[in-house]
């Protein structure tokens, strides 16, 4: 792999292709240190990203579709980049873990409810928020209320939200009292909602962000520098 840490190396590089840029396919957990790193990456490179930022099974479903895009990052679970590395859409070679999630009930600010865990949410004065369970931190956060013995009690009255950046909204709106999603969540919007941390003991897993060059990136050699700028953000 091409170090960002390699000055001379990534300077000629850059200087012997000014005009470049790339294409990157970005989960919405990690829109927030996406942006700034991005950001980041532009001002140091003078390189243009361009940056879709979405939930990771639709991130999955455009790769596939579009077959274009040099990178796929960011995405909440590893079940999304394990079809991916089944599908061929992207080099297992390339694969980092760039960070990680952690499950968060994430409610509304004051704590009206009093949440103070994930058996309150099953409360018929809780009016819960999830995202589809089927991908991405849905899935996630349905694996972990079946493994608490919680799903049944929940899987049929819960408001569905697009994203987990909905579900936060929804709870500032007050249309809903809680949602269970990744801690990221709250710091996007910590002076609107509160967070209640989940015990540990009824934790299943953390999730990891992976990351990945894509089989049909334009550009290899700015694709690797770009994941090492990002690996060590």
């Amino acid at each position: 792999m091409v170090g960002f840490g390699s000055g001379f190396l990534l300077k000629s590089y850059i200087a012997s292709a000014p005009h470049k840029s790339l294409k990157v396919l970005w989960g919405d957990a990690s829109r927030l240190p996406g942006t700034e790193i991005i950001e980041a990456f532009e001002n140091t490179t003078n390189i243009g990203v361009g940056a879709t930022f979405t939930g990771a099974g639709p991130l999955l479903s455009s790769l596939e579709i579009s077959r274009s895009g040099d990178l796929y990052l960011g995405v909440g679970t590893l079940y999304e980049m394990e079809t991916a590395l089944k599908k061929n859409l992207v080099d297992p070679l390339s694969l980092r873990t760039i960070a990680y999630l952690i499950p968060a009930i994430i409610v509304q600010k004051g704590n009206p409810k009093n949440i103070t865990s994930l058996s309150d949410l099953v409360r018929l004065d809780v009016k819960l928020c999830l995202t589809d369970p089927t991908y991405g931190v849905g899935l996630f956060v349905r694996r972990l209320l079946e493994h608490n013995d919680l799903w049944s009690k929940v899987e049929s009255r819960f408001v569905q939200a697009k994203s987990g950046a909905d579900a936060v909204t929804n709870i500032i709106l007050g249309s809903v009292d809680a949602t269970v999603s990744w801690h990221v969540f709250y710091y996007w919007k910590r002076e609107e909602v509160d967070i209640v941390w989940i015990d540990y003991s009824k934790i299943l897993e953390v999730s990891v962000i992976p990351a990945a060059i894509t089989v049909y990136t334009q550009d290899r050699v700015l694709s690797e520098i770009f994941l090492d700028f990002v690996a060590n953000s």
